[in-house]
């Protein structure tokens, strides 16, 4: 299989090359190509969303991906795409927190540089979308209510909510998290380093459990980077990397 190799700025204390093949991609170092499970662990081939569009007259099925995004960063991106194609989601609205409640805000991002960088983040794509709704709420982002007016918008029956295995664990702390597992399915993302208890909750018919790409790219880890001068070029979308720069964001 021939591919091109595209250059990429060093990260960390290894100079990686993308090289992009068809449905995937393979990441390789300077000593040759490393085996897609490296960062992409079983996803050598990512689905299409087109490929299996919901038929005429179905609910339209939409994946509520929400976070503080504090940066939104590609491995966000890349697990939304996967999703997007793995369960046939219409559409997958972004949902930043304007006050998390289980997690405390880093870094001197506003909420709306958080919102403006995740706009820069999907622009270009038609089935990716941001949304103002807790941004403009005054009370604390509590999911149960954004799931209800989502749900009153788009329809209840297609609602899917995007956690990742950290917050899959802790779920049953969330407001009202019984109401959640009836108002959408939930999809839990594997992360690197956890292991998910399939078995965890009783309503185990309410989970998907997926198979997404294993990617080992943090927020906290770019906040950390750019603080200390670091390259997070390939890390972040060039839209919000100049975001970034321009506002002097994460500096500090």
């Amino acid at each position: 299989m021939t591919c091109r190799a595209e250059r990429i700025s060093e990260i960390s204390e290894w100079a990686w090359k993308v090289y992009r093949i068809h449905a995937g991609i393979i990441i390789c170092n300077e000593k040759g190509i490393l085996h897609v499970p490296v960062l992409f662990h079983g996803c050598e081939r990512f689905p299409h969303a087109g490929s299996r569009r919901r038929q005429a007259g179905g609910a339209v099925k939409i994946g509520v991906f929400g976070g503080t995004f504090n940066p939104v960063h590609l491995g966000h991106l890349i697990n939304a795409q996967y999703l997007l194609g793995e369960y046939s989601l219409d559409r997958i609205v972004f949902v930043p927190a304007r006050e998390p409640v289980h997690k405390p805000l880093e870094g001197g991002a506003t909420a709306e540089d958080r919102f403006r960088m995740l706009e820069l983040a999907v622009r270009g794509n038609g089935a990716f979308e941001v949304s103002r709704i807790e941004l403009d709420r005054e009370t604390p982002s509590y999911t149960v209510i954004t799931l209800g007016e989502i749900g009153r918008r788009y329809g209840n029956d297609g609602i899917h909510l995007i956690i990742g295995a950290d917050s899959y664990r802790q779920l049953d702390t969330w407001k009202d998290y019984r109401s959640i597992l009836a108002e959408a399915r939930v999809i839990v993302m594997r992360r690197p380093g956890e292991v998910i208890d399939k078995d965890l909750y009783p309503d185990r018919e309410a989970f998907l459990f997926a198979a997404n790409p294993l990617i080992d790219i943090s927020s906290r880890g770019i906040r950390a980077a750019v603080r200390t001068g670091a390259p997070v070029r390939y890390l972040v979308p060039d839209g919000v990397l100049e975001y970034i720069k321009e506002k002097g964001l994460y500096a500090n």
